[in-house]
């Protein structure tokens, strides 16, 4: 191996480490594919008032509690109430293509007490979901299953930009071929979960 070779084969296996460092992960990570970009555009961010407030998963006897705030032009603060009360903090964004609507996460900066350098190290990702529905009293949303994207990726290799992570992809796509990536397997059977439904939070 050249030097040159050398240099860049270290410099893609540190690239890999850093984002084997630190992949935020949310409730429903078993569904959910992390990426290095958004799933949107600055074309296709839209806004929806209805999906403001508390709202509660309804499956399982654990329910989450996922509570969006306005926080700006097109965007939302986030924060989920797991039901052992531990909370993650999350910048959301709705993308609209075609008849389709999105749902970025995106984690707040993580907050911790060591030093810089060693806080440079942590990469924050973004997960989507589809949207199926936002309405007054319930939205629900669908992932991409993480097991088919596997499967899929391992036969079709150059189907999508991707880093692997140990034993998990990780998208490196831009957010154009991220988009068009979910839209041709929407109606791929085993692709995506059934709905995780929310109802609104009362009181």
């Amino acid at each position: 191996m050249t030097k040159s070779n050398f240099t860049s084969a270290k410099c893609r296996a540190a690239s890999v480490a850093v984002i084997a460092v630190v992949i935020v992960l949310v409730a429903f990570v078993s569904s959910c594919i992390q990426s290095l970009h958004p799933i949107y555009t600055d074309e296709t961010l839209t806004f929806e008032k209805a999906l403001l407030g508390a709202w509660t998963s309804t499956a399982g006897d654990k329910p989450n509690t996922w509570e969006f705030a306005e926080a700006g032009e097109n965007s939302y603060s986030l924060v989920i109430t797991e039901s052992d009360g531990k909370t993650g903090k999350f910048i959301a964004h709705l993308a609209k293509v075609g008849e389709v609507m999105f749902l970025d996460l995106y984690p707040e900066k993580l907050e911790t007490d060591s030093a810089g350098f060693y806080g440079w190290h942590f990469l924050s990702v973004h997960t989507f979901a589809v949207v199926e529905r936002i309405d007054e009293d319930e939205f629900a949303i669908r992932n991409i299953i993480i097991d088919w994207v596997k499967e899929y990726l391992k036969a079709n290799p150059t189907a999508i930009a991707h880093e692997w992570v140990g034993d998990f992809p990780v998208f490196t796509a831009s957010p154009e071929e991220l988009q068009e990536f979910h839209m041709n397997h929407l109606a791929t059977e085993g692709a995506f979960s059934g709905p995780l439904e929310f109802v609104r939070k009362q009181g």
